[in-house]
């Protein structure tokens, strides 16, 4: 059986911990949330995978990536 809910939530906390995280603004943390929400709720695996890919695009680069594997596809 795997951990708990709890568990995890703590490992990520340490984990955190480790981490080197910057000041970020609003804007930024609203332009993450859409991404993620639009890599989330894709109807294709493939497109999803391949923009998984890439962490650091910006929402209209994740847009336009998207478009493009959808194409090509």
């Amino acid at each position: 059986m795997g951990e708990s809910l709890e568990e995890f939530l703590q490992r990520l906390k340490t984990l955190r911990a480790d981490c080197n995280f910057g000041a970020v603004t609003a804007a930024q943390i609203q332009e993450a949330a859409i991404g993620d929400v639009f890599i989330a709720g894709l109807s294709s695996g493939y497109v999803h995978q391949r923009l998984l890919e890439d962490t650091a695009l910006e929402h209209q680069a994740l847009c336009d990536k998207a478009r493009s594997v959808d194409d090509a596809q």
